[in-house]
């Protein structure tokens, strides 16, 4: 594909940019041969929604939340997969970063958090919406490993 230019929709913030991703997510992959890359992630996509779907089966409550998680996480996997299958990469076209340089200057220097210097980027690495989905549901996941839903107590008292 030629490179198309970047469609500005929000100025200084948001723009959509086609971008062929043939690694993981924020290029983790990239080291990987090609031969061996893909596979590796088609497989890592199809594991994730065997073990999602087997995580849901066992759930003993019926949890919105993390059901919710559930299929954001298997449509995000499925959609990189298909991508992957179909094109040998995944197209990603979602591009925000900052343009203001006092602010892209500020995140660009370092920030104590916790005792620890981080650097923030005034520049996401491009993503789709299934990386979206993806994230969104593992959000999901976190919330509700930190905040379980209480146990329902039987008629006895004692906690099932």
């Amino acid at each position: 594909h030629e490179a198309l230019p970047a469609k500005q929709v929000v100025s200084g913030l948001f723009s959509l940019k086609y971008a062929e991703n043939r690694a993981a997510a924020f290029s983790l992959t990239q080291s990987i041969p090609e031969g061996a890359r893909r596979p590796l992630l088609l497989l890592v996509s199809l594991c994730a929604c065997a073990l999602i779907a087997v995580w849901y089966m066992k759930l003993k409550v019926k949890d919105g939340l993390l059901m919710t998680a559930f299929a954001l996480i298997i449509a995000g996997a499925l959609g990189n997969f298909l991508d992957r299958a179909r094109l040998a990469y995944v197209i990603d076209f979602l591009d925000f970063y900052v343009a203001n340089e006092s602010v892209a200057s500020w995140l660009r220097s370092s920030h104590s958090f916790m005792g620890i210097n981080v650097r923030l980027s005034d520049h996401w690495p491009t993503f789709n919406v299934a990386d979206s989905c993806i994230v969104s549901g593992a959000i999901g996941v976190v919330l509700r490993t930190l905040k379980p839903l209480p146990v329902e107590k039987s008629a006895s008292g004692a906690a099932e």
